[in-house]
């Protein structure tokens, strides 16, 4: 058998989502394999895979697992049903947890003693050597602890689709490991797009993973959780987070440090109210999209500067899934009232993976006299980190952005693109406009013509087309219309915030 490659990733196949969430920005191994003889279980360089996170190709044909193979994922060992023959092009494509773990754990080893007799010298016997206490003090730390959850195992069968069995996992903990030390937990393996009811004060997330340790002096957070930072006129900081989370606190030093990736974008809406209108007021995005998701329980509602509170019997209600806030009877809404709102949206525009970085630390003081509050925080959109439903950017792309600078409109590549004969609604033709020849797309209807053209809009006066209906653009010439037939390609962004706040008593 001989293995021809070890790669992060193949472009014929694409990266595609893992069902353990807390390990999404794990990269995948891909190993080609091609057997020298009949294969029917093969052994894989690594242990303990991430459940689900497997994806097997035979000759391109992607197995299924259940009914093509079995995989041990503690083991890292494959078993195929139908053994693969030789010559056969495999290509094995998985994760692996990103930290060490070994096969066995033990508090302590075992002893090996030979025996007393001679005649059995070859023999051996093993005494444990764990102190007699240990598993009554597991026993009693499992006892602090509350525990509840679920496992789901199901199978769903169809006129049009194969047998699949479906499994989930649902596990909530709380309790004290030690009488300082607090443990809260929510683990589960599903991953559900269902946003909570923005109808009441207080909300119930069904897809927050997270472990958190709390103790007098550290503590952290491991998974889904919102960061929250206040008591600062300029460095009040809010965002709903996935990743680790840890603090410190000594007697009047608190330190915090954050490291994570962004589930949205933020942005803010400000406008008036109107007349006897209690709602619905429309969210949109920093591009003017209105159809947005709001990230559950991320919003802050201001009226006149006012910070309202969420619920029937309060001041308004969300609909997160539309974007709509609509206010109670409890705050009427005039026109007079300016209302600023801001929030997390889910972007279908964003292409790549937003990271963030935060580090604080506060309440030192200096003789009692001086407190000084320190906090940096810097979130940028990683280029080499691509959401998963985004293409790989192309050499062109590539150039671009390269070129761009910090001009968006810079950063385009051309919107054409040719189908063939017969394929597209778009064809080259060349007009004069005031002696000088121009190169345009004219449409020419649905399958008549022999390219496709994406139209961007760029402002009033600054490109050569005008809409004239869904999908038709008409050329008018250089700076006369609003749209150009290119395809803008985003721009990383890059911000970063300092605050310092310093008090002196005196």
């Amino acid at each position: 058998m001989s293995v021809l490659g070890l790669l992060w990733q193949l472009p014929i196949f694409g990266q595609e989502a893992s069902t353990a969430k807390l390990f999404l920005d794990v990269p995948f191994d891909t190993l080609l394999v091609v057997p020298d003889s009949q294969l029917t279980r093969y052994q894989l360089p690594d242990r303990f895979l991430i459940p689900r996170s497997e994806r097997i190709y035979l000759n391109r044909f992607k197995l299924l697992p259940g009914i093509h193979y079995r995989l041990s994922e503690r083991e890292g060992l494959l078993q195929f049903v139908t053994p693969v023959q030789s010559g056969d092009s495999l290509i094995i494509i998985y994760r692996k947890y990103p930290f060490p773990l070994i096969p066995e754990y033990s508090h302590r080893e075992l002893k090996k003693v030979e025996a007393p007799d001679s005649a059995a010298r070859d023999s051996a016997a093993y005494q444990s050597v764990t102190l007699p206490g240990i598993l009554e003090d597991l026993d009693q730390a499992g006892a602090n602890l509350q525990r509840s959850g679920s496992i789901v195992r199901g199978i769903e069968i169809g006129n049009n689709r194969d047998l699949t069995l479906n499994s989930g996992l649902n596990l909530q903990l709380s309790g004290y490991l030690t009488p300082e030390v607090r443990i809260v937990a929510a683990l589960t393996d599903e991953s559900t797009p269902i946003q909570p009811e923005g109808n009441t004060q207080t909300l119930r997330e069904v897809d927050k993973v997270f472990v958190k340790i709390e103790s007098p002096h550290v503590g952290g957070t491991v998974g889904d959780f919102n960061l929250t930072y206040g008591g600062s006129s300029f460095g009040s900081f809010t965002r709903k987070l996935q990743g680790v989370s840890a603090r410190a606190n000594f007697g009047s030093y608190r330190a915090q440090i954050t490291y994570a990736t962004t589930r949205g974008t933020f942005h803010s809406n400000q406008f008036l109210g109107q007349e006897g209108r209690q709602g619905p007021y429309q969210l949109v995005g920093k591009n003017g999209e209105r159809e947005i998701i709001v990230l559950a329980g991320t919003e802050k509602v201001y009226v006149n500067g006012v910070l309202q509170v969420r619920g029937e019997n309060n001041d308004y209600i969300i609909d997160y899934s539309l974007g709509q806030i609509t206010f109670t009877n409890k705050r009427l809404i005039t026109s007079e009232d300016r209302i600023e709102v801001d929030f997390e949206y889910a972007d279908t525009y964003q292409r790549y993976g937003k990271s963030l970085l935060g580090v604080s630390a506060r309440g030192m003081k200096i003789g009692n006299a001086l407190d000084l509050d320190v906090r940096l925080f810097r979130e940028w959109d990683d280029t080499r980190n691509l959401l998963e439903d985004s293409a790989p950017l192309t050499e062109e792309e590539k150039e671009a952005l390269k070129m761009a600078g910090d001009d968006p409109l810079k950063a385009a590549v051309d919107g054409a693109n040719y189908v063939g004969e017969g394929k597209g609604n778009y064809t080259p033709a060349d007009t004069l406009i005031e002696g000088r020849s121009y190169r345009y797309y004219k449409y020419v209807g649905t399958a008549k013509g022999d390219y496709t053209v994406r139209f961007t809009g760029v402002g009033a006066g600054k490109g050569s087309y005008r809409k004239e209906r869904l999908g038709v653009y008409r050329f008018v010439g250089p700076n006369r219309g609003e749209y150009l037939p290119v395809k803008l390609v985003p721009l990383a962004k890059d911000q970063r915030l300092m605050d310092l706040g310093l008090a002196l008593q005196l």
